[in-house]
């Protein structure tokens, strides 16, 4: 089991200020891992967070729905995602959250996005750590403001 805190990426924040004045919904619901987040000169050094990525550096798992999802405090949700034996297997270091739109208010402008549509919320990047075939990973994910 491993912590990690993730950083909204811009089009997270694009999407979060269009629901304040538009009224989109939308939420956190699945994850997706890559092997895109370390320095391949030294894959102990996580590389600095590309904020303008729209999809995960190098992903190879996933969508993926997140296994739980809970608040630790009145400001502060955990999300919990879990490879499964079989999944994910081989070199990871990043880690993606995805939300999906849920609503778009009548009248919203012609760009708006689509019900259904997902997007790159938050990421971070990692040391590469290595997973089996035979074992299970377990991600406890935070949300830097």
């Amino acid at each position: 089991m491993a912590d990690f805190v993730v950083t909204i990426t811009n089009k997270g924040r694009q999407l979060e200020a269009q629901q304040l004045l538009y009224g989109y919904g939308f939420k956190i619901s699945h994850f997706v891992l890559g092997s895109g987040g370390h320095d391949p000169g030294d894959p102990l050094v996580p590389l600095s967070l590309d904020l303008n990525a729209l999809t995960l550096p190098q992903q190879f798992f996933g969508p993926k729905l997140i296994d739980v999802a809970t608040m630790i405090s009145t400001t502060c949700p955990q999300f919990t995602c879990i490879a499964q034996a079989g999944e994910a297997v081989g070199g990871i270091s990043n880690l993606g959250l995805l939300a999906t739109i849920i609503s778009v208010p009548a009248g919203s402008p012609t760009t708006a996005p689509a019900v259904h549509s997902q997007f790159l919320y938050a990421m971070t990047n990692f040391p590469l750590r290595t997973k089996t075939a035979f074992s299970k990973e377990t991600f406890n994910v935070f949300i830097r403001s």
